[in-house]
C-alpha cells in the first residue's frame, strides 16, 4: 500500500508564499530554509523573430527563431518581509539590454512599494505578462549578435525548446493512424509532417533494402506529390535551358538528399513495430542509401548534361564536380583539391599539351556524338531541338563540334579527290606523296605501305614485282614521264 503524502504549510508567512510559488511553478528553484529562490521567465515569440550574426555592417547569417534564453528572477526574503522590508531581487537576462533590465527591475520594486505585502507571485506574474504583451518593446523584432558562439548558443537553445514542445504534444501518425506522444515520433522539419518512430523505421528500412531510393523523402501525400513533380520538371530539358547559375542551383538541389543522413540514421535506429529486417545495421543502410542515391543522381544528370559533371579520378575520393565553364579543361575537386584534365582525367597539364580525350572516343566531336552534330546542323536556328542541344552540351561546345565536323567532312572530301594524299593504314597519319615511287614509309609508325592500294607491304618490293598481284608493275605508277613504262609492263 502506497504511503500517502501529506503536505502542510508553514506557520511562517514568508515560507508559505514560497511554498505556494513552488506548487504553482514546479520548475522553480526554491530554498525554504533560507527563504531564497529563482525562477526562469521563458521568452516565447509568437511572431517571426530574426536572429542574425553580423560583422560590421554585413549580415553573415540569420535565422527565424521562436525561443530565446529566459529572464531569470532571483529573490530572497529578509526577516521583516513582507510588511516592513521589500524582497531582495536580482534580474538578469542574456538578451535584454541593461537599460531594459533596469527598467523592469524598477517596476518590480515599485510593486512592493504599492502594496507592502506578499508580492513574489505578483512579481512573477508581472514578468510573464510583460514578455507576452510587450516583447516587441523589450527586444524588438530582431536580435543582432557579433559573437558566433553566442549566435549558435541561441540557435541550439531554440532547437531544444522546440523539441521539448514537440515531445510534450500528442501526434497523430498518418501511416498507422494512431496517437502518440512526441517522444515516440519524429518530425520532418522541412515540411512539418510527423510520424511515429515504428512506422518510419519500417518504411525506410524496406525501401532502402529494395533499392527504391527515389522514395526516401517525407512519406506524406503532399511531399510525395511534390517529389514526383520536381522529378518530372527536372527531367525536361526546358529546366536546363537557362544560365549556368540556375543550372548549378538545380544540380546542387539534386545532389543533396531530401533527408539528411543524420536524420535518416535516427529513423533507422528507432524501434520497429513489425521487426522488419531488425538485424540490418542502421549505419550500413544509411551508407547503402547514400551510395545508391549518388549513383542514381549522377546518372540522371549525365543523361541530360553529359559534360556538366566530372568525377574525381583520385582513388578513394570519387567526388563529383559541377563544371561551370564547359570550355575549361581544368577541374579542381572541391573535396580533395586534386586538379585534373577533364579530357584525359590525368593530373592537369599545360593547355598546349595534346592529350587523348576520353570523351572524344567513338565518333564524337568535343564530346558531342556524331548523330547529334548532324541533327544540330539540320535544325533551324530557333528550333526547340536546337536549343535543347545547346543546353545539353553548351552553346560554345556545339559550335566547336560543328567546326570540327565540318573540317572533317572537308578533309575527307579532299582525301577522296586528292591523288597525292593517303592515310597510313597502321596509324592513320596523313601522308603526302610529292615525288618518288609508290612504296611509302610512314614517318610516325615506320610502316611500309603501297600508295596505290593502301596495303601494308613490308620493307621488300615484292608487292610490285609479283605477277598477278594487284599492283604488279605499279612501283612508279603515276609518276610524270613513266606512262610508257607502265604500259609496256602491263602489256
Amino acid at each position: 500500500m502506497e504511503e500517502e503524502f501529506e503536505f502542510s504549510f508553514s506557520d511562517d508567512i514568508g515560507v508559505q508564499e514560497l511554498q505556494s510559488c513552488q506548487a504553482i511553478y514546479p520548475k522553480s528553484s526554491i530554498d525554504l530554509t533560507h527563504k531564497y529562490g529563482s525562477i526562469d521567465i521563458p521568452i516565447k515569440i509568437d511572431t517571426p523573430f530574426n536572429l542574425q550574426l553580423s560583422e560590421g555592417s554585413n549580415i553573415l547569417i540569420h535565422q527565424n527563431i521562436e525561443h530565446l534564453p529566459p529572464i531569470v528572477l532571483t529573490f530572497s526574503l529578509p526577516e521583516n518581509y513582507p510588511y516592513e522590508e521589500p524582497p531582495q531581487l536580482t534580474l538578469t537576462s542574456e538578451v535584454l539590454s541593461p537599460e531594459k533590465v533596469a527598467q523592469l527591475a524598477g517596476s518590480l520594486a515599485q510593486i512592493w512599494l504599492d502594496y507592502k505585502d506578499q508580492v513574489i507571485f505578483s512579481l512573477i506574474d508581472y514578468l510573464h505578462e510583460q514578455v507576452q504583451s510587450n516583447l516587441g518593446l523589450l527586444i524588438g523584432t530582431s536580435l543582432d549578435v557579433t559573437n558566433p558562439e553566442l549566435y549558435y548558443k541561441y540557435i541550439n537553445y531554440n532547437k531544444q525548446c522546440l523539441q521539448q514542445e514537440f515531445n510534450d504534444s500528442i501526434i497523430r501518425c498518418d501511416i498507422c493512424c494512431n496517437d502518440y506522444t512526441g517522444t515516440d515520433c519524429l518530425k520532418f522539419h522541412s515540411c512539418g509532417h510527423s510520424f511515429c518512430n515504428g512506422c518510419l523505421h519500417d518504411y525506410f528500412t524496406t525501401i532502402i533494402i529494395s533499392g527504391e531510393i527515389e522514395k526516401v523523402h517525407c512519406p506524406s501525400f503532399e511531399c510525395t506529390k511534390k517529389a514526383l513533380e520536381t522529378k518530372k520538371e527536372y527531367s525536361s530539358l526546358e529546366a536546363w535551358t537557362m544560365k549556368d547559375s540556375r543550372v548549378e542551383e538545380i544540380i546542387t538541389t539534386l545532389l543533396v538528399p531530401s533527408i539528411s543522413l543524420e536524420f535518416l540514421l535516427n529513423i533507422l535506429r528507432s524501434k520497429s513495430t513489425l521487426d522488419v529486417d531488425s538485424n540490418v545495421d542502421s549505419e550500413e543502410l544509411v551508407q547503402r542509401f547514400h551510395t545508391l542515391f549518388k549513383k542514381a543522381q549522377h546518372e540522371f544528370i549525365s543523361k541530360l548534361l553529359p559534360r556538366r559533371l566530372a568525377e574525381c579520378p583520385r582513388i578513394g575520393c570519387e567526388e563529383v564536380i559541377f563544371r561551370k565553364d564547359l570550355d575549361e579543361r581544368l577541374v579542381i575537386c572541391r573535396k580533395c583539391q586534386h586538379a585534373f584534365c577533364y579530357d584525359c582525367r590525368r593530373s592537369y597539364h599545360a593547355r598546349f599539351v595534346v592529350c587523348k580525350k576520353i570523351a572524344d572516343q567513338g565518333r564524337t566531336y568535343w564530346g558531342v556524338p556524331h548523330d547529334d552534330v548532324e541533327t544540330y546542323l539540320s535544325l533551324s536556328k530557333d528550333s526547340y531541338e536546337k536549343k535543347t542541344l545547346n543546353a545539353r552540351y553548351g552553346h560554345n561546345i556545339m559550335l566547336r563540334a560543328v567546326d570540327d565536323y565540318n573540317m572533317e567532312q572537308k578533309f575527307n572530301d579532299m582525301m577522296t579527290l586528292s591523288t597525292s594524299l593517303m592515310g597510313c593504314p597502321t596509324c592513320s597519319t596523313v601522308i603526302e606523296k610529292t615525288y618518288g615511287c609508290n612504296k611509302m614509309l610512314c614517318s610516325q609508325c615506320m610502316s611500309h605501305f603501297c600508295f596505290v592500294c593502301g596495303e601494308i607491304t613490308g620493307p621488300s618490293y615484292d608487292h610490285f614485282s609479283l605477277p598477278g598481284g594487284p599492283c604488279y608493275g605499279k612501283l612508279f605508277f603515276g609518276m610524270p614521264g613513266t606512262e610508257d613504262l607502265h604500259e609496256n609492263i602491263v602489256g
